[in-house]
């Protein structure tokens, strides 16, 4: 590899003059706002940031498919007890029209079954609004964000993404992968897949 010249060196060198003037204005500026901590904080996390960037982190594909078996035998127990409480056996559980009518059938006059709708007070306490609350709770938190964390595993056993720790407005994490699924952590117990196992690293 060629050496570089003194102009190419002379203009890298321009390149990062305003680094140092920049950082003494932005500690006096994190000193006025009193988040001098905060900063330190952001500071220790960039090398597992880096790191997690660079190598993605180990999933135990096994015990994530094994869970997804299990999640889609309790999801096919949900949906067969919401069957039986609208008291409608050919019913397709994913369709809000025939949900709307297999309610009505019951007497219960939903405008639509969305989340909002169902957790109004007049409906609290119905065993089929009960049972479609629970069909949805373990088709949204169980199996598909479990798929959804399956098909990002690749050849290596990791899982690799981009991590942006200001990502968002509110300071958590966003996350970017080319897959249009994105992994997330939910009241599900998928995250027990992302582990560590003797010789490798989850991180």
């Amino acid at each position: 590899m060629a050496e570089l010249t003194g102009e190419q060196l002379a203009y890298a060198a321009d390149d990062v003059l305003h680094l140092l003037p920049l950082k003494a204005e932005m500690e006096k500026q994190l000193e006025a706002s009193d988040l001098v901590f905060t900063a330190n904080l952001e500071n220790l996390l960039v090398p597992a940031v880096v790191d997690i960037n660079l190598r993605g982190f180990y999933v135990d594909k096994a015990m994530l498919e094994q869970m997804l078996t299990d999640a889609e035998a309790a999801k096919l127990s949900a949906e067969a007890k919401l069957k039986q409480a609208l008291n409608a056996p050919n019913l397709y559980v994913n369709s809000n029209p025939q949900l709307v009518n297999a309610f009505a059938a019951l007497g219960l006059s939903l405008n639509s079954t969305d989340k909002k709708e169902t957790s109004k007070t007049e409906y609290q306490g119905h065993p089929a609004i009960a049972a479609l609350i629970e069909y949805r709770e373990v088709k949204s938190a169980y199996t598909e964000k479990i798929k959804s964390l399956l098909a990002t595993i690749r050849p290596d056993g990791r899982v690799h993404a981009r991590y942006e720790p200001l990502g968002t407005g509110t300071g958590r994490f966003s996350c970017h992968t080319e897959h249009p699924a994105n992994p997330e952590r939910s009241q599900s117990n998928h995250p027990q897949g992302i582990q560590s196992t003797e010789g490798q690293k989850a991180h």
